[in-house]
C-alpha cells in the first residue's frame, strides 16, 4: 500500500512539474491550457506529446545561437545610444528637476534618453496595452518599442496594424501614405518624399523582375489600384529598365492616360 501511495505522489510531483513548465514555456493562455488538459486526463502520453512536439528545441537552439552572434552588434548599438543619451543630456532640453529621474530611466534599462517625454508607471495589462495603443496612434516622427513577440490576438494585431500604418510610406515620407502628396512634396524638394518613391517604385520593379523569372516571360505589365492607374510619375519610374523583355512605354501615353468608366483601359506601350 505505501508503495502505491509514493507512486501517486510521484506521479502528482511530476503532473506539476510538468505544468509548471507549461506554464513557463509557454506565452499563449490558450496553448497552455490545452496542454495542460491533455497532460491531466491523458497522463504520461501528454507529457511525452508535450516535451516531444509541445517545445520548439530548435527554434530555442537557433535563437540561443544568434544571441550569441548578435553580441558585438548590440554593444556597438549600446554604445551610440549612450552617447545620443549624453548629448541629450548636454543640452539643456531636460529640466534640472528631472535629471535624477532621466538618469535612473538611463541606467535602469536599455532606452535612449530622449526629450518631451512623459514616464508613467503601468502596472498590468489593463493599463498599460491601452496607453501602448494610444502613444503608437499620437507617434509623429519616431518609434522606439522594446517588443519583441506578439501574439495572434485583439492587442497583438491592433499593434501590428499601428505599425504597419506608421511605416511604410508615411515611415519613410514623415509626410503621408498618400502618394499623391508625396509625389508633390518630392517635386518641391523633400528628400525624404524622393526617398519613399525611389524605394516604393524599386520593390515594384523587384516584383515584377520575380514574376518574370518565375513564368519565363510575361506578355502584359498591367498597372491597377489608386496609385497605378492614377500616377505617371510611378509607371514611369516601375517600367525602368525592362527594355530588356520589351516592356518599352511611350512617355506621352503615360503621362496623357485618363482613365474613366468608359474607357477603363489605356495602352501606354510604344509603338511596336
Amino acid at each position: 500500500m505505501s508503495w502505491i501511495l509514493l507512486a501517486e505522489i510521484a506521479y502528482a510531483l511530476l503532473v506539476i512539474f510538468v505544468i509548471l513548465r507549461v506554464l513557463y514555456d509557454t506565452r499563449s493562455s490558450t496553448k497552455a491550457l490545452a496542454y495542460i488538459l491533455f497532460i491531466v486526463f491523458v497522463p504520461f502520453i501528454g507529457m511525452i506529446f508535450y516535451f516531444s512536439v509541445g517545445i520548439n528545441y530548435r527554434k530555442r537552439k537557433l535563437y540561443s545561437k544568434k544571441i550569441v552572434e548578435d553580441g558585438p552588434l548590440r554593444e556597438s548599438i549600446k554604445a551610440r545610444m549612450n552617447a545620443y543619451s549624453d548629448s541629450i543630456s548636454d543640452s539643456g532640453l531636460v529640466a534640472n528637476r528631472y535629471q535624477n529621474l532621466t538618469e535612473f530611466i538611463r541606467h535602469s534599462g536599455s532606452s535612449p534618453l530622449t526629450a518631451n517625454n512623459e514616464v508613467k508607471l503601468l502596472i498590468n495589462g489593463e493599463e498599460k496595452f491601452p496607453e501602448l495603443l494610444n502613444a503608437l496612434q499620437n507617434a509623429k516622427s519616431h518609434i522606439h518599442i522594446e517588443y519583441y513577440i506578439y501574439e495572434d490576438d485583439i492587442t497583438g494585431n491592433q499593434v501590428a496594424e499601428l505599425l504597419n500604418h506608421k511605416s511604410g510610406l508615411l515611415g519613410i515620407s514623415g509626410v503621408t501614405n498618400d502618394m499623391r502628396e508625396i509625389i508633390h512634396e518630392a517635386e518641391n524638394g523633400d528628400d525624404r518624399c524622393r526617398l519613399a518613391i525611389q524605394i516604393f517604385t524599386h520593390r515594384v520593379r523587384k516584383y515584377i523582375g520575380a514574376y518574370v523569372a518565375s513564368m519565363a516571360g510575361v506578355d502584359v505589365i498591367i498597372f491597377t489600384a489608386g496609385i497605378g492607374e492614377n500616377s505617371a510619375v510611378i509607371r514611369h519610374r516601375a517600367l525602368q529598365r525592362f527594355d530588356f523583355l520589351g516592356a518599352i512605354f511611350d512617355e506621352d501615353l503615360n503621362r496623357d492616360v485618363r482613365l474613366t468608366v468608359e474607357n477603363p483601359v489605356a495602352e501606354i506601350s510604344a509603338p511596336n
